[in-house]
């Protein structure tokens, strides 16, 4: 009896402290996350491992909190521009070091490390940019007729020409470069850089919808609508096997434009992994075994917009409507970074080749704020040419890729244009589905930079249902605008977008 006795006290002793451990190792959890939290902003390393700490001592919310809190990392440098106008044009090159700037036929190229200015150069005139090319030594450069060069800006010329298409892409290392029709099926080539040979080609059946060169230009992959993912050897001129053919078809999309989102496809540095971002949907395929290695969904609303796989391919960088994520690959997708994007949008994502931990962006937040604010975002053409004097081939190009770009900028595609220098004819109509868009009051701003003027111009002249045209890479167009709204909103106007006119008449 006292053996049963004594057996039962001791349970009870027993099961007491472990009781008593469980809430101790609570309350040091909780002291571990409020002190992580406290050093988020002046410390994140440390703040990031007392995290760590406090969600093996305790799987807690407050725990789980810090942990989570001690992924978001603060910038580590941020720089503006000095360049400013809305019609500047911006890229990060050479893995984020270099900030090319374009606009009014000038190109400058800066340090992004020390925020210096490394060169300035001149384009032809009458050109504007289109893309960035293989290096920040290269533009594609866009001709007032719509046909492309790959222009060398420290030698001053073109080094290739492009023609009716674009470039899709280069190697990581500046080595070669992809060109591919605009729209439609047809020839893909593969270029040496230095001076544009042909390295390796082949036919698609269907519109390209994404590609990726691999480094040095060894390996290619390519998306043509409804699939399947093509990999390509193109030393020995060989079509690669691998679970990449076997991927949903909506992968590559339907090269309608009508798809929700880019398509994005990535080599690593070294040319080991693949990745492949549309949606919320991420996979990434060895090359080398051809099995996939991971498969993960964002936690965006409308999907991915940027994708860069690590130099040494053991990350994943991601950036969407909601955050700048890093996914670690080994563990088939695990978040181990993210970074709230709630009033940027992240362009140009990279990792920096010298820091392998390092990311760079563009914040390319004023097309989305804009339609955030209610305000509606047309299409105005990829280098205002007059529309009248092109092909229909031409046309379509200069309207499907800015809407492209508008698409992925806002989530949002056009369904508006306005033809530059308001020059249209039925051959214009007739190559897009766009809804044209003219004006009845033209301020001239352009002629007469005086806000006072422009200001006069339009309380003058405006009427009902008026559409009025104004440029605000002009700065006294700018200021123009409130003495507009206050006057003409005391007069009984309301200020609406050109659809919701519409919708009225």
């Amino acid at each position: 009896m006292f053996l049963v006795l004594a057996l039962a006290a001791g349970l009870i002793a027993w099961q007491r402290d472990r009781v008593s451990e469980a809430e101790s190792a609570k309350a040091a959890a909780r002291r571990l996350a409020t002190v992580a939290d406290s050093l988020r902003s002046t410390d994140p390393r440390t703040a990031a491992l007392l995290g760590v700490a406090a969600w093996r001592i305790a799987p807690l919310a407050e725990s789980r909190s810090a942990l989570l809190g001690g992924l978001a990392q603060p910038e580590r440098d941020a720089f503006t521009d000095p360049r400013t106008g809305q019609d500047v044009r911006r890229f990060l090159s050479d893995g984020g070091q270099t900030l090319l700037s374009a606009d009014a036929g000038t190109v400058t190229a800066r340090n992004v490390a020390d925020h210096g200015l490394a060169a300035t150069y001149r384009l032809p005139s009458g050109t504007e940019v289109g893309d960035v090319g293989p290096d920040s030594r290269f533009l594609d450069v866009i001709g007032p007729d719509g046909s492309g060069k790959l222009w060398n800006l420290p030698l001053g010329r073109s080094v290739a020409e492009l023609g009716d298409g674009s470039l899709w892409g280069s190697a990581s290392d500046g080595s070669a470069y992809l060109t591919a029709p605009t729209d439609g099926p047809g020839a893909v080539r593969l270029h040496r850089t230095g001076d544009g040979k042909v390295l390796f080609t082949t036919d698609l059946a269907r519109t390209l919808s994404t590609a990726a060169v691999g480094p040095g230009g060894r390996l290619l992959a390519l998306c043509p609508a409804e699939g399947p993912l093509q990999l390509w050897d193109t030393v020995g001129g060989k079509r690669l096997p691998g679970a990449w053919e076997k991927a949903d078809k909506t992968l590559c999309g339907t090269g309608s434009g009508a798809d929700g989102g880019p398509r994005l496809l990535r080599f690593s540095a070294d040319g080991r992994r693949l990745a492949a971002a549309y949606g919320t949907t991420a996979l990434v395929w060895d090359v080398r075994s051809g099995r996939g290695l991971a498969d993960f969904t964002g936690a965006g609303i409308t999907g991915f917009t940027q994708a860069a796989l690590s130099p040494d391919g053991e990350f994943l960088a991601t950036a969407d409507d909601h955050e700048l994520a890093v996914w670690r690959l080994a563990t088939g997708g695990t978040q181990v970074f993210h970074r709230p994007l709630s009033k940027d949008e992240a362009i140009g994502l990279t990792w920096d080749p010298g820091k392998p931990r390092l990311l760079r962006y563009l914040d390319g937040a004023l097309a989305r704020a804009e339609a955030r604010a209610g305000h509606e975002v047309g299409n105005h053409s990829w280098n205002h040419p007059d529309l009248t004097k092109l092909t229909p081939e031409q046309i379509a190009s200069q309207l499907n890729r800015t809407s492209a770009a508008i698409k992925a900028a806002t989530g949002k595609a056009p369904t508006l244009f306005r033809p530059p220098y308001s020059a249209i004819n039925a051959q214009v109509k007739a190559a897009t589905t766009l809804s044209p868009v003219l004006w009845d009051v033209d301020t001239e701003d352009w002629k007469y930079p005086d806000a006072a003027k422009v200001a006069q111009t339009v309380i003058a002249k405006a009427q009902r249902n008026s559409v009025v045209l104004m440029h605000d890479i002009h700065p006294t167009s700018v200021a123009a605008v409130p003495q507009i709204l206050r006057t003409l909103t005391a007069r009984g106007y309301h200020f609406v977008t050109v659809s919701h006119l519409r919708a009225t008449l």
